[in-house]
């Protein structure tokens, strides 16, 4: 009986006219929600080990000539890997849209920490300055 090799499990996807496997089915946790940052660090990587990492850096090309049917093909393929790598009802968040930047941006104005903490330091820093009849909030609790 010959042994699988863990690699005949990864799906594989056409890029460019050549099939390869997915860098993300076995290397990325999925992302639930709650572990996106490190999500992110590892799709981060892990797109630019496979010189991908444009894709959710940059916009769609505005000329439809060109390298646009690589650009095209790569996104899609992007696209796909990411979608892998989110649980099903985040995957349903993010499925309508055109690129894997937006995918990108999307999940990350969604579910990245680092605006939330920022947003609430804001928010502690408004609360403290707030008065009322020139004194500070506090004195009122």
């Amino acid at each position: 009986m010959s042994e699988i090799s863990s690699e005949a499990n990864t799906s594989s996807f056409v890029s460019s006219g050549e099939m390869k496997s997915s860098p993300f089915s076995s290397l990325i946790t999925k992302m639930n929600g709650s572990n996106y940052e490190m999500w992110a660090m590892q799709v981060k990587r892990t797109l630019i080990a496979h010189d991908k990492e444009h894709l959710i850096l940059e916009p769609e090309p505005v000329q439809k000539v060109g390298k646009y049917t690589t650009w095209f093909k790569d996104n899609s393929l992007v696209m796909v890997w990411i979608v892998g790598t989110l649980s099903q009802d985040i995957a349903n968040e993010v499925l309508h849209k055109e690129s894997a930047k937006d995918m990108w941006d999307s999940l990350a104005a969604t579910y990245s920490q680092a605006r939330n903490e920022t947003r609430i330091m804001q928010l502690h820093h408004d609360i403290h300055q707030m008065r009322q009849d020139g004194r500070p909030l506090h004195t009122y609790c």
